[in-house]
């Protein structure tokens, strides 16, 4: 049969060729790894009040008074992975995520024509959220300052006269 003989040198260059190759294989099968299904993503993103109830205290909460008329457009555009939902009584009327990577775009806009609404805000960390008015005089309020805090922030808008309510939250201790 074959009977052939390395010299150590070539032993090690052959160990170091097949290690590399190895490496080159397993770093292309993890590149191609599904990251989970969007379904997934989107229930780790899901942040429900009670979740919030359980996980987060208040870290400080106000309210002032605003003058602009309905209807008002909410314009909300994030950097990051995000979850934000519109909801009205407790009713989740809409409901949005956002990904990394994702090449659609993660800005989001909606009508509100007055009734209540409460605004959930996973991630607040590079938000950005414009509240304006395409009445006679347009009008624009940017609330992205405001609720800057790097935790799920509540917004609670309510008309007549426009009142808008900021809670903000930090993880209980």
């Amino acid at each position: 049969m074959f009977n052939i003989r390395f010299s150590h040198l070539q032993r090690s260059n052959i160990l170091v060729g097949i290690i590399f190759l190895s490496l080159v294989f397993a770093t292309i099968l993890l590149q191609n790894k599904p990251d989970g299904s969007e379904e997934d993503k989107k229930s780790l993103l899901r942040l429900t009040q009670k979740d919030i109830e359980s996980i987060y205290a208040i870290n400080s909460s106000e309210s002032f008074s605003e003058n602009l008329q309905i209807p008002i457009n909410i314009r909300f555009n994030s950097l990051n992975e995000n979850y934000i939902n519109f909801s009205n009584n407790g009713d989740i009327s809409s409901e949005y995520f956002f990904f990394e990577g994702n090449s659609q775009s993660n800005l989001v806009s909606e009508e509100w024509n007055g009734e209540d609404i409460n605004i959930t805000i996973a991630n607040t960390k590079e938000v950005e959220l414009i509240l304006f008015s395409e009445s006679e005089f347009s009008q624009m309020l940017d609330l992205s300052d405001r609720i800057s805090n790097n935790f799920p922030v509540l917004i609670n808008l309510r008309y007549d006269p426009l009142i808008i309510s900021i809670t903000k939250y930090i993880p209980k201790r």
